[in-house]
């Protein structure tokens, strides 16, 4: 029986088992719910949002476009599918489904005649999407339509606009366009967008947003040409870099479930075959990985201290010695190694599940390689740096070359892939400088990177150059000191406010900093045991003065967040405070140092305990949730203008 894979758009306006339905972070909407199914006051849209009516999103068309851009516009799509999820209760096509349902109906099991084989009968959606993207002789036209199902006429106006190379890359022009179709969509439907969310698609996407939707239609790409591996390489990359998208975190499992199965294929029914087919397999998971490791930009912080010290003079050469702290080179991306893992974890489970790679010879694998390219390896890049000390003039007054490495290694143990990470540090001193041509203020340059210019050469190597203090507040910052994230909120740091310069991020992993949870940075201080055995003493050293710098993206902060709580003492305690226990540990002293402030956005929810944090919400409401700096001066709250 042959058959032809002719998709047309009538079968691709089918709903094939059902919609996707799930909006990723849209202002609260809970994950697995639909938006209308999150509380009014989350939803990124007034009424209902079109709860009740469905709509496929197809492929968008290209004109004119290199064979290099052909991949936006599968990207595309998939910014409009994830924009309609978002912002909207109206169920999106399910475009997993509908490659699964081709898959069935195409293998073979069906008669000609079968039901099953007649698309006409399956139920439609009400709405589909289509458009185009043209390239002009300034930029890019871009067109899109939304049309009724039933008689294939606009459903709403079309929108019709430009943009520009880079607002094409980074989904402006199809966030541009998302909005304008689904105000129009949802005005017909009796809902608007709110303000909240007109102002999140009139934004660029994330650099981690936009990363996660190529990595995801690469893959879809692999998909189609059978490199099964590949593509769950690229998946397992798009979940990394996007968490919430999630049709990869779909693709991950699925894909994953059928290659650990064992079994890859109707035609694996002998074991020639079934050994033949599992030889290709290891060789293109050898090749993918290597590909990874060594195609694939591997970012990195090279962080630098501007801390200038004088360490000695020589009077007779009229020279001295400076020093400044550190150079280092340091990894921007915990998860860069995860599509290692997963692709390699993956069919070694599925090989495993076979038993038969003794017998086939592959029971070393993936130690040893069946391709002469190895399943593990490691990227460690080395960079030569050159550094720079000016005076006041902006004259080059000393040099010191450092040359530092970073990366990630590979291993495989107890039948999982391991990552070891690799950093390294070097200390920046300056000997024997001029006397004459030093003058205050001096300052730091990064001046080479592997002995070119330093922003170009870190810009196609992925490199982000900063100073120390501009890495406190990178998310990277808080990986390293062991912080969690969960769906906005700031849930876990091992370290107290003072470890991060008492700088709260605004971003997170690409996703935005939303909230402070519960009992957040506490601080707990030295113990000092003294005194009578019936007496115990607990120091908080009253010189450690702090300033917290909450960002403006934060709406909520809960309960206990920079405090302690101690075990039969209703009261939270601010961190930074000076706490002294009497006998039989009773409180009989307790206060705010002097001068701590807390820098403060405007309108955030603050869920302070009963006790003395009391005061601190009452000022803020009091001064009417404006953002502001407000610092406990012995007695009370005082407000004053950001700082």
């Amino acid at each position: 029986m042959e058959r032809f894979f002719v998709f047309i758009l009538v079968a691709a306006v089918f709903v094939f088992g059902g919609c996707e339905s799930s909006p990723q972070g849209a202002d609260g909407a809970a994950e697995g719910l639909s938006a209308a199914e999150a509380s009014e006051d989350q939803a990124p849209y007034t009424g209902d949002g079109g709860a009740g009516k469905s709509i496929t999103i197809l492929p968008i068309n290209g004109r004119g476009l290199t064979k290099d851009q052909n991949i936006l516009l599968e990207t595309m799509q998939g910014e409009f599918m994830a924009n309609f999820s978002n912002y909207s209760a109206i169920e999106v096509f399910d475009r997993m489904n509908l490659e699964a349902n081709y898959k069935e109906i195409y293998a073979g099991w069906y008669d000609d005649n079968s039901k099953e084989m007649d698309l006409g009968k399956l139920p439609p959606t009400d709405y589909f999407m289509n458009g185009r993207v043209a390239k002009t002789e300034t930029g890019y036209a871009l067109q899109i339509q939304i049309s009724n199902t039933s008689d294939k006429r606009l459903a709403v106006p079309s929108y019709s606009g430009t943009c520009t190379s880079a607002e094409l890359n980074d989904f402006t022009g199809a966030k541009r366009a998302s909005r304008d179709q689904l105000e129009k969509l949802l005005g017909k439907l009796g809902s608007k967008l709110t303000e909240q969310a007109k102002t999140e698609l009139d934004a660029a996407a994330t650099q981690q947003a936009v990363e996660a939707q190529v990595a995801l239609s690469k893959g879809i790409e692999a998909m189609r040409k059978g490199t099964m591996v590949e593509a769950q390489s690229y998946f397992i990359q798009a979940q990394a870099a996007d968490p919430q998208l999630a049709e990869a975190a779909s693709r991950v499992n699925i894909m994953s479930r059928d290659i650990s199965s064992g079994d890859i294929g109707e035609s694996a029914r002998n074991r020639q075959a079934w050994h033949d087919d599992w030889e290709k397999r290891l060789a293109e998971c050898e090749k993918t990985v290597m590909d990874y490791m060594n195609k694939t930009p591997f970012p990195a912080y090279l962080v630098y201290s501007t801390a200038i010290k004088e360490e000695g003079q020589d009077y007779n050469r009229k020279t001295m010695n400076l020093s400044c702290g550190e150079i280092a080179l340091y990894v921007a991306s915990e998860s860069w190694p995860a599509p290692v893992m997963g692709v390699v974890d993956a069919v070694y489970a599925g090989l495993r599940a076979t038993k038969m790679a003794e017998e086939w010879g592959f029971g070393s694998w993936p130690g040893r390689s069946v391709s002469r390219g190895f399943a593990l390896g490691e990227r460690i890049p080395s960079y030569e740096i050159e550094v720079q000390l000016l005076n006041n003039k902006g004259e080059v007054i000393a040099k010191q070359g450092v040359s530092l490495r970073a990366g990630w290694s590979t291993g495989f143990d107890g039948g999982r892939t391991t990552a070891r990470k690799s950093q390294s540090s070097s200390a920046l001193r300056f000997n024997n400088v001029d006397v004459n041509k030093v003058s205050n203020p001096l300052s730091i340059k990064i001046a080479k990177l592997n002995g070119a210019d330093v922003e170009k050469t870190a810009k196609a190597n992925s490199v982000s150059v900063m100073t120390v203090d501009e890495y406190k507040k990178t998310s990277a910052y808080f990986v390293a000191n062991n912080c969690e994230f969960n769906a906005g909120v700031l849930t876990k740091c091992t370290g107290d406010v003072r470890a991060i310069g008492g700088v709260l991020p605004a971003w997170f992993n690409g996703q935005a900093v939303t909230g402070i949870g519960d009992e957040m940075f506490i601080f707990t201080g030295t113990r000092y045991l003294g005194g009578s055995e019936t007496t115990e003493e607990i120091e908080y050293n009253r010189s450690r003065r702090s300033r917290i710098v909450v960002p403006d993206s934060v709406t909520s902060i809960g309960a206990g967040a920079f405090a302690k709580e101690r075990v039969g003492n209703p009261l939270a305690v601010i961190p930074l405070y000076n706490l002294y226990l009497g006998a039989q540990g009773k409180l009989n002293l307790y206060e705010y140092p002097d001068g701590f402030s807390v820098s403060l956005p405007a309108n955030v929810g603050l869920a302070m305990r009963p006790g003395v944090m009391d005061s601190l919400a009452d000022s803020y409401n009091g001064n009417g949730r404006k953002a502001g700096t407000y610092a406990w001066d012995g007695e009370s709250w005082r407000y004053s203008a950001r700082r």
